[in-house]
């Protein structure tokens, strides 16, 4: 099973420098008094808009307005305003109107991409900043912002441009060297990554997403300890991230500290009561407790729809799709493990082997995409890449193409769509690869399931309605790397060789305490326990702690941590 990690997974902070609300920022300085219709009254307004006090500056903006309806100025900050309040929408037509009066408007053409950004209107978002860097080239905050939505529609490659070429003009943009140390760590280059989050740290020391951020690579780098470390500071700056406790709650887990990890899931839900990841990231970390009931399990799942798939409920509707039984069925199938990734290589054979003529696949694709990725595509009928969708926007676009059955393959796992799903855009909705527990939500109608995945009666520990497939629910596909099989090891060794890839988190005490005494039992053999982190500090010392209390020799025993997975 695959760890689940921080939306669940771990969310990097990109930053957007909106020019209203940044005091140090020389686009929030207004012109010569002279140049304005009501110089003081604008001067007073942009003060309480710095400072936060925006009914106040809106309240003066509204009056020069009166007097002077065209004033594009007081267009522009108006609809700032409006945006930090939570009313893009009208932000958009406030700095609309400020740029019909004024079209060489630069700051209003970059903060329209700012609020458009926010839409989700990133096609748009996008003119707006081209705009504004035709006009000044040199706007290094305007390259930067690109960056992000390029970032955020998956063109990876094209955002790390746009971000180097932010730091190349101005190399003291703290926030420029923090999103192009988000964009190389979703190209996989991690080291280079962690080199700019600690260039924003050194230029703002107080910058607390780029600790946050740093914490992230840290962790996929295998340093679970530095990676606490950075999300605690990340902390001591602002309190209120909650994604950094969340966060810290999975190194925890990595760690096998299960009850330090729930303490961290249930601090950033303090925080952050409406944080569906962070509830996620409880359930999941329950699945490794030992002594936990699925009583306890059921509980902790009715709690998460009860907080964030009943409110969703109001926006289900009937669905108009055609009743034909001969007609070709619409699958979607929901997942960021349409790659080299388990799930893709346990539904792969599924998608070699579809039936035609009777179904048509829709793949909706939450991942950087992998040469394992473009085989999916390929196999797919439509391929829609969610990156960068929100929720509701995904859920509109499954019931506008008009899905049959909509496949999860996540569950409360790393980057799940479960809020997707909670608004119900297919009529028929299905849990299967991904997750190995129950959703827990109403909205989901049946879980694909085997005799041993789910017994015989233990359906009652399951919300969804079981469906048993005959031999196995999943079926293998080995990668095209796959080495053939070879001698056996003891042939050569004269001992046999037990061994777990497993998740450290699943190794606890009682797991270690059988495993010794099949060790014991077989006294010459040697036990090679593999898995990302398996070598950090406080797992070698956790477990081979455990084997020396149980009188095993720890030469007998091989902890080995990540490598690339042809290897």
């Amino acid at each position: 099973m695959a760890k689940n990690t921080g939306r669940k997974r771990q969310k990097k902070r990109a930053v957007n420098p909106v020019d209203a609300d940044d005091p140090d920022s020389v686009e929030t300085r207004l012109p010569a008094p002279e140049t304005l219709t009501f110089p003081e009254a604008l001067d007073l307004a942009v003060e309480h808009h710095i400072a936060g006090r925006l009914a106040e500056a809106e309240n003066i903006y509204s009056q020069v307005l009166a007097a002077d309806p065209n004033q594009p100025m007081a267009l522009h900050l108006l609809g700032m305003v409006n945006h930090q309040s939570g009313q893009s929408d009208a932000a958009v037509e406030l700095i609309g109107r400020a740029l019909e009066i004024e079209p060489g408007y630069i700051k209003a053409h970059y903060n329209l991409g700012i609020v458009l950004t926010d839409l989700q209107r990133l096609d748009e978002a996008v003119a707006s900043f081209r705009v504004a860097i035709d006009a000044d080239p040199d706007y290094a905050k305007a390259w930067s912002s690109l960056g992000n939505v390029l970032h955020r529609m998956g063109r990876l490659a094209e955002a790390r441009q746009n971000h180097q070429k932010a730091v190349d003009l101005e190399p003291g943009l703290a926030e420029a060297h923090n999103n192009l140390g988000n964009a190389l760590k979703d190209l996989g280059e991690l080291n280079d990554a962690a080199t700019r989050y600690r260039k924003a740290i050194a230029i703002s020391p107080g910058f607390a997403d780029a600790h946050y951020n740093l914490g992230i690579v840290l962790k996929d780098l295998g340093l679970l300890d530095a990676a606490i470390a950075s999300y605690q500071r990340a902390l001591v700056l602002n309190p209120q991230l909650a994604e950094a406790h969340s966060n810290i709650g999975n190194a925890l887990l990595a760690l096998g500290r299960l009850d330090e990890a729930s303490a961290c899931f249930t601090k950033a839900l303090v925080v952050k009561p409406d944080y569906a990841a962070a509830s996620s990231n409880l359930i999941f970390c329950e699945q490794y407790r030992p002594d936990v009931t699925p009583d306890r399990l059921s509980a902790r799942q009715a709690e998460w729809e009860q907080t964030f798939g009943v409110p969703l409920q109001k926006q289900w509707r009937d669905h108009d799709n055609t009743a034909d039984p001969e007609k070709r069925l619409r699958i979607g199938f929901v997942s960021p493990g349409l790659g080299r990734h388990p799930v893709g290589y346990f539904i792969l054979g599924l998608f070699d082997n579809r039936p035609e003529q009777a179904v048509e696949i829709y793949g909706y694709s939450d991942r950087t995409p992998d040469d394992l990725t473009q085989r999916f595509r390929t196999l797919s009928d439509h391929w829609i890449d969610t990156r960068g969708l929100t929720d509701d926007a995904l859920s509109t676009r499954i019931r506008e193409d008009r899905i049959d059955i909509l496949i999860d393959l996540a569950g409360h796992n790393a980057g799940n769509r479960l809020l997707v799903f909670a608004r119900k855009p297919a009529p028929v909705q299905v849990k299967w690869v991904g997750y190995a527990g129950s959703t827990g939500l109403g909205a989901m109608d049946y879980l694909i399931a085997d005799a041993r995945h789910i017994p015989e009666r233990t359906e009652h520990d399951y919300s969804e309605t079981v469906i048993r497939l005959p031999d196995s629910y999943i079926c293998y596909t080995p990668p095209d790397y796959a080495p053939d099989v070879a001698t056996l090891p003891f042939a050569r060794n004269g001992f046999i060789t037990f061994g777990s890839f497993n998740n450290p988190a699943k190794i606890n005490d009682q797991v270690l305490a059988v495993w010794s005494e099949i060790l014991k039992a077989v006294p010459n053999a040697r036990l090679f326990l593999k898995y990302r982190h398996m070598d950090a500090d406080g797992n070698r010392q956790r477990i081979m702690e455990r084997f020396d209390r149980c009188g095993i020799d720890p030469s007998r025993v091989t902890l080995e941590g990540r490598s690339p997975h042809p290897d």
